[in-house]
């Protein structure tokens, strides 16, 4: 065998070995990196879970009917069972008070789960305020 056929099976050789551990690391990065962004969302669940298309009116009954939907922008963690945080408003933004409402639904990665509360709310009324204020986990 001459020195340039030793040579290119040496470069070809390495080069094979080369793919196949850079494949394996790319794995195992993607792994950590997929865990930690689950311990991020696991962690601090109010940071992932919003409230959209919110609105309020009130009924007949001189009742506050409040909807809109939990929006998730987790990419892995699952959550349930959300506390929703209603604030009463003056229509000079005093605020009157707050309830909570939990919401007994499962929250799925990049999903929408519709809510619709009814509330007495607070005399003199007319701004409410909608905010998510924790949630647990799902398994």
């Amino acid at each position: 065998m001459s020195f340039k056929n030793l040579i290119c099976v040496v470069i070809i050789t390495l080069s094979f070995l080369g793919c196949q551990s850079n494949s394996s690391n790319n794995n195992v990065t993607y792994q950590s990196a997929k865990m930690t962004l689950l311990q991020k969302e696991q962690a601090t669940p109010i940071s992932f879970l919003k409230i959209t298309n919110g609105t309020y009116k009130k009924n007949l009954l001189d009742t506050w009917v409040i909807e809109g939907y939990v929006t998730s922008t987790a990419t892995v963690a699952n959550y349930k069972d959300v506390v929703i945080t209603v604030s009463y408003y003056t229509k000079t933004k005093t605020l009157l008070g707050t309830q909570d409402f939990q919401q007994y639904e499962y929250v799925k990665p990049g999903s929408s789960v519709p809510f619709k509360i009814k509330s007495d709310g607070y005399q003199s009324t007319e701004i409410i305020g909608v905010d998510v204020k924790r949630a647990s986990l799902a398994n």
